[in-house]
């Protein structure tokens, strides 16, 4: 397995973090010791495996928003396009939607994307994008394991987020989104820095 990371911040624009984003094959080794594929996927079965938990876990952004689980929701990134993949269990996704206060921001819960070959990978302190891959990949369709979605009043936009992405939707972005899911109607929309957003339904691999 290989590992990969970039800078991403500092005095970065928009457009040049997008594009960091986008190209995942260009980001390098983080640290010197590569972690195992048991250390960066957690054998759940193995009962006597130590606690991966630490005391800081709750540094992660996530602690502050409510999440919503979607049994089979995946996504992935390539080609300067987030693509999000609800297989079923829409109506979970509705109903917990339908739970929260109009507009608020959530995280969607995923897995990682069957197509992807780069997973992001974060923990508590990281300052930089990392992730992992297998030898010889070239990095440039990238998965993970959350999306913070959320309501914004500027321009619509699409950043990295601990082991995700952040999805900022305008207010008439936020709504085609809302209506996508109402109709499971697949939905293509344009975003900042040249970046794109899909939605892929369950009625379109039927």
């Amino acid at each position: 397995m290989g590992m990969f990371r970039r800078l991403f911040g500092g005095k970065a624009g928009a457009a040049e973090r997008s594009a960091m984003a986008a190209k995942a094959a260009n980001l390098t080794a983080p640290s010197p010791r590569k972690p195992t594929f048991a250390e960066a996927v957690p054998t759940w079965g193995a009962l006597d495996r130590p606690n991966a938990m630490s005391a800081r876990e709750g540094e992660s952004a996530l602690a502050k928003f409510p999440r919503v689980r979607v049994r089979g929701a995946q996504f992935m990134v390539a080609e300067n396009c987030l693509r999000l993949v609800l297989l079923n269990e829409i109506e979970n996704l509705l109903n917990g939607l339908g739970s929260l206060d109009a507009g608020a921001s959530f995280v969607l819960l995923t897995r990682p994307a069957s197509e992807a070959n780069a997973v992001l990978l974060w923990r508590p302190g990281q300052q930089d994008i990392a992730g992992l891959s297998p030898d010889g990949s070239d990095g440039s369709r990238v998965s993970g394991s959350c999306l913070l979605i959320a309501k914004g009043r500027g321009a619509d936009e699409i950043r990295p987020f601990e082991d995700g992405y952040s999805i900022r939707f305008s207010d008439e972005s936020w709504a085609k989104f809302q209506e996508s899911l109402l109709a499971r109607r697949p939905l293509s929309l344009p975003m900042g820095d040249g970046m794109f957003f899909e939605l892929e339904l369950p009625s379109e691999r039927t």
